[in-house]
């Protein structure tokens, strides 16, 4: 309303992720991102392991989170890695885990890490909000909600359909 011109430029992924990597699936979940300052994710990451999920973490943490996760044998935390090195990773994983908290307004922010996971051909794990809803019907995608995952059955015999995200 202030009359300043402006564009909206949306999010996507790098190219190299586009590269369906051939790996051996050696993980159930993979969060890459920060797990700082991001409010339930730590309790959700937990809940998981306790199901018993074999989950791979990259990105940042702080040495308090690693001592809380490091107890889980099936949990493996690598750090940051180099962009170059995320379809690798990601293509060593069946589903990748995106946590918005449905707050104003980050449940209306896009996702990078959810574009990301689909760009690898990946599953997605998410915490249920506007975009994701949204995302999921425009895309015909099936995304496993965080809610209804109670077991590892529930993973292990969901249906996920990753959508084409290359637009």
């Amino acid at each position: 309303n202030d009359n300043i011109p402006y564009i909206l430029r949306e999010m996507g992924a790098d190219d190299s992720l586009y590269i369906k990597q051939q790996a051996k699936k050696e993980f159930d979940l993979v969060y890459s991102g920060s797990i700082l300052h991001r409010e339930g994710l730590l309790n959700i990451i937990i809940k998981l392991a306790e199901i018993g999920l074999k989950i791979l973490i990259i990105g940042y943490y702080d040495k308090n989170k690693f001592y809380k996760l490091k107890k889980y044998e099936n949990i493996k935390m690598i750090g940051r890695i180099n962009r170059d090195k995320l379809a690798d990773n990601y293509s060593k994983c069946k589903a990748g885990l995106n946590f918005t908290p449905d707050i104003h307004p980050l449940n209306l922010q896009t996702s990078t890490k959810t574009i990301e996971y689909c760009a690898a051909g990946i599953g997605v794990v998410s915490s249920k909000y506007k975009w994701i809803n949204d995302f999921a019907i425009e895309k015909n995608a099936n995304f496993l909600w965080i809610d209804n995952l109670e077991n590892k059955s529930d993973f292990m015999n969901f249906n996920f359909i990753v959508p084409d995200v290359k637009d």
